[in-house]
């Protein structure tokens, strides 16, 4: 090593200039940053030498510098959240890479950073939002902030909006609000559509409201009532439930003979069994990530208070004198739990019970938000096969109708169909649509395109 560290000492760099000295100078710690600048101007440098350097801020300035990306999209989040002359690494990287590279940081992110992503993970999203990608949440922050910032005309039309939706719950407002304003960076023109028809709707129609879809029954809108249901959980169901509300509420709803003719061609074996060859590679990593968000609650639970008795302890000492309180905590309806029924049991029992279910539905929450995209997709697809994946007990559909709901009424194939692709389409998820093409071709996603264009879009003039 002396010599090496004498021409280092010398600035005689071309003389270092070999992977095998770059290795060894990484196996005994010794950096210099001159040194390292001049490998990385070359193009010089390794995996042992990057998998070391990237985490240390004071470097990755050369690695941009010399627009070397690859090793940096290994970086901690911590790091990539940090700045360089007033930027964020994260942000400087993003405008470097194309659609898909995109998509493999924030996959690398999850991954490297996963103990601490979900601290950070609303920063993550915004700055993807800000590059034109919308991502789906890991962990559910039902108490997250609306950060979205838009234009001053836009925020006229938000105001607007906001002063005929005065007598909604003010929770579900604000969540319906942040949408609107997510639609509008994602597609301006459709976005500013969106809210028009809300409030045009609203106005002709002052029984429409939307509401709380928790403990009745999930999102939906009903045409009858004109109930719109949404909670704050899920972007991508939210959009599929406003196509439903714009596709009955506006267009005339008669399916149509293009439609049903390009649904048979595509309703075959062979296309059934490539759809449910395709699903059962996705079931697998949904069953598979149950364990990675049960570990991410059992974190936050131990962070919070310690241990998951300390949490049973705490809920009992602020519970045992006032069981209603509890009713309170865990967000029961009174007609779940019979008082004196409970109090014939040990209460900690009792509290560690609810806890189970609160785990329970953390899981299955943050499950179906994480996976909302290939959820869609896989609705979609019994769709468009008439609820036969769901009617497959063997295949354990776990986003669908089934064949009773579709032969109940003509239109409804065409109309989830159309539901979850404009979702789909809504909110960017290009890769979706490219293994929907895949799966069944390209016809039909031409034809949705084109009804949704021309239908849809064509009385505001867009």
């Amino acid at each position: 090593m002396d010599k090496y560290i004498k021409l280092i000492e010398e600035k005689q760099y071309n003389e270092l200039s070999n992977i095998n000295f770059i290795n060894e100078l990484i196996e005994f710690k010794y950096k210099d940053k001159y040194l390292i600048e001049y490998l990385l101007e070359q193009g010089i440098h390794s995996d042992k030498m990057d998998n070391y350097l990237i985490h240390h801020k004071e470097f990755i300035e050369f690695y941009l510098k010399y627009n070397i990306i690859k090793p940096i999209t290994l970086c901690s989040l911590k790091i990539l959240l940090s700045k360089i002359d007033g930027n964020l690494i994260l942000d400087i990287i993003l405008n470097k890479l194309n659609y898909q590279d995109k998509i493999n940081l924030y996959n690398n992110i999850r991954k490297i950073s996963f103990s601490d992503f979900h601290y950070y993970e609303d920063e993550v999203i915004n700055i993807y939002l800000k590059h034109g990608i919308v991502l789906n949440k890991l962990f559910i922050d039902l108490n997250d902030k609306d950060s979205i910032e838009v234009n001053k005309e836009d925020k006229e039309l938000i105001d607007e909006f906001l002063i005929v939706f005065k007598d909604t719950e003010i929770k579900i407002l604000n969540y319906v609000t942040k949408e609107l304003k997510r639609n509008l960076l994602l597609n301006h023109d459709r976005g500013v559509i969106d809210i028009k028809r809300l409030i045009d709707f609203k106005r002709n129609n002052p029984q429409f409201t939307f509401i709380d879809s928790k403990n009745r029954g999930g999102e939906s809108y009903d045409q009858k009532t004109k109930e719109f249901k949404t909670n704050t959980n899920n972007s991508l169901m939210y959009n599929h439930e406003f196509s439903h509300f714009l596709y009955e509420s506006y267009e005339d709803n008669k399916i149509t003979r293009e439609y049903e003719t390009i649904r048979s061609k595509i309703d075959t074996i062979d296309n059934l069994n490539k759809v449910k060859k395709y699903l059962k590679e996705f079931h697998q990593e949904y069953i598979k990530s149950q364990d990675r968000f049960m570990s991410l609650y059992n974190n936050k639970v131990n962070e919070k208070y310690g241990s998951f008795e300390n949490y049973v302890e705490k809920i009992y000492l602020m519970t045992k004198d006032n069981l209603p309180d509890l009713i309170e905590i865990f967000n029961i309806e009174k007609r779940t739990i019979s008082y004196p029924l409970v109090m014939d049991f040990n209460l900690k029992d009792v509290i560690k019970e609810y806890l189970k279910e609160e785990q329970k539905q953390f899981i299955y929450l943050n499950l179906r938000k994480y996976y909302s995209n290939y959820l869609m997709l896989e609705n979609l697809l019994d769709a468009l096969f008439k609820g036969k994946l769901f009617d497959d007990l063997e295949f354990s559909c776990l986003s669908g109708h089934g064949s009773l709901y579709f032969d109940s009424l003509d239109t409804r194939s065409f109309d989830e169909c159309l539901a979850n692709f404009d979702a789909l389409r809504k909110n960017k998820e290009n890769k979706i649509i490219d293994d929907l093409k895949e799966l069944v071709g390209e016809d039909i996603i031409k034809f949705l395109e084109n009804y949704i264009t021309y239908n849809r879009e064509a009385s505001y003039g867009k």
